[in-house]
């Protein structure tokens, strides 16, 4: 599924009026009718007013003719206007909406006189127009306050018209301050900042609507756009991704993942990344791990094959280049020490392997590296695939620290890491963000995740997600499919054992077992 950004949704308003001849006026009145249906909902066999708050922009548009819709069907409605009269537009679709309101002797209150009490209240102040950077006005931040305190106190609902005030729609920043919605009403595709956190957590229940544009006319819009936009990795696209299994296929059908993972008082990381790649679906898995390890392992993962890494360098490194070039898919980091080992390992996996994923103490190891930085662009001249490298936040920040500051939010700065660094990005966290490379021009894109729960923030999430992801490379799936594919499936697994255990009990070692129960929801 696509996203609308404030790129995007101009040009469709855009080509919608020009192309098609669709009134924007009409668009704004298709938009109410929209929101209008479900502030029914929400005040069902109640008695309660509804307060729309309104900025001077198009969204307040929306919610001069929201008041109208809802008037005329007998509700109780007042509007709190949150600029000076004299601010408002004396012409155009939010005008003649405005006008209305005053001709229907709907009642209008500047914004500074509501206080907190019982309703219904939508907030119609910014929509897309918030751009974070700036500060929300004072009074903003207080009139907020006391909407807050309806929501907290009178357990009032709150619903923001296409994105909650002081929301970047396109990044998912947050003003301090900004409106939090019990439900966010937006128009035929979900923003990106209402999928990314911290803006998910602002959001609330997302509905889509749509406000009267043929499908089939948005979809070519898009097709002429340079940016589209982030995609969302949902339940079609995973479906539709199912790696076909033939009948008499046998183990060396199905791809040999190769596993480069644990250590001393980290066994742990490999265990699990090795059970997910066994239950993935491949037909091979050979984990290699340090020799010293091995005794103690050695049975751990029966369907496995457990072999010792050599201990001679110049034999471990002649070894490791073998195995790499004969495996359809490589996973170097869970657990393996931030040494010059890994280093080493990690070097001949860049150069030789046709897949490869970099994951925990690996991606350490590069980030303090710039000759194996190097080795990440130099994989295209090789005509070897963009390697995968999937960290968390904070193995975020050490390859790329500039994003710590970075104005545009986590969607973007793992869009230019991925594109700095011809690697295929895997920002972990709450909606996780995918990012494939310009180098692969058929395929750049971004993608948004919305599977997984607050279970799977725990130690040996992102190994079992390593795990499943390499095995699916293995199996010779389009790179993009591959990825995606393995971040949906790993989040869902989290909801299906969240669903069974609680989310405060999950147990990660045994997430690998819902793995397969997520592969039958969608039909794989």
């Amino acid at each position: 599924m696509r996203t609308m950004g404030r790129d995007q949704q101009r040009a469709v308003d855009r080509d919608a009026a020009e192309l098609a001849g669709i009134p924007t006026l009409l668009l704004m009145e298709q938009a109410a009718t929209s929101v209008a249906k479900h502030c029914r909902q929400l005040v069902e066999n109640t008695n309660v007013p509804i307060d729309i708050i309104t900025g001077k922009g198009n969204n307040g548009g929306d919610g001069y003719a929201l008041a109208r819709l809802l008037r005329a069907d007998g509700y109780e409605v007042r509007i709190f206007e949150t600029c000076a009269p004299s601010d408002f537009p004396e012409v155009g679709d939010s005008a003649i909406n405005r006008q209305a309101v005053f001709g229907l002797n709907i009642p209008v209150y500047p914004a500074e006189v509501y206080r907190a009490q019982p309703g219904l209240i939508v907030d119609c102040v910014y929509g897309t127009g918030f751009k974070c950077g700036r500060p929300l006005a004072p009074a903003l931040v207080k009139l907020f306050s006391e909407i807050e305190q309806a929501r907290e106190k009178y357990q009032a609902k709150v619903v923001a018209v296409d994105v909650p005030s002081g929301v970047d729609g396109n990044t998912g920043l947050v003003a301090e301050g900004a409106i939090r919605a019990t439900h966010t009403v937006t128009f035929i595709y979900p923003k990106p900042g209402l999928l990314s956190y911290p803006g998910r957590a602002n959001a609330g229940h997302i509905l889509i609507e749509d406000i009267g544009i043929p499908a089939d006319f948005v979809d070519r819009v898009y097709r002429g756009l340079v940016d589209a936009g982030p995609k969302v990795i949902d339940q079609s696209d995973v479906r539709s991704w199912c790696p076909k299994r033939a009948d008499e296929g046998h183990k060396g059908t199905f791809g040999h993942a190769l596993l480069c993972a644990g250590s001393r008082g980290f066994a742990g990381a490999g265990i699990l990344s090795c059970r997910s790649a066994l239950v993935s679906g491949c037909g091979l898995v050979t984990w290699l791990v340090p020799e010293d390890l091995y005794p103690g392992i050695s049975t751990a993962s029966p369907a496995a094959l457990i072999r010792p890494r050599p201990v001679d360098t110049h034999d471990l490194i002649l070894d490791f280049k073998e195995q790499c070039m004969i495996r359809e898919a490589v996973l170097i980091g869970p657990g393996c020490g931030v040494n010059q080992e890994t280093g080493l390992l990690l070097e001949q996996s860049l150069r030789h392997a046709q897949r490869v994923v970099v994951d925990a103490d690996a991606l350490t190891v590069l980030a303090d590296s710039e000759d194996l930085q190097a080795e990440l662009s130099a994989r295209t001249v090789r005509k070897l695939e963009p390697a995968i490298l999937t960290p968390h936040p904070g193995e975020f920040y050490r390859l790329y620290p500039e994003a710590k500051s970075f104005p545009e939010g986590r969607i973007k700065a793992a869009r230019d890491l991925a594109d700095r660094w011809h690697a295929v990005i895997v920002l972990k966290g709450a909606g996780t963000i995918v990012a494939i490379p310009e180098c692969i021009q058929a395929e750049r894109s971004t993608w948004i995740n919305t599977t997984g729960n607050h279970g799977l923030a725990r130690g040996g999430s992102g190994d079992v997600l390593a795990g499943l992801m390499t095995g699916l490379l293995a199996q010779q799936l389009p790179l993009t499919e591959a990825v995606c594919g393995a971040v949906y499936l790993h989040g869902l697994a989290g909801d299906l054992m969240s669903e069974a255990v609680g989310a405060r009990a999950m147990d990660i070692a045994n997430l690998p077992d819902y793995i397969g129960m997520a592969f039958r929801v969608n039909e794989w």
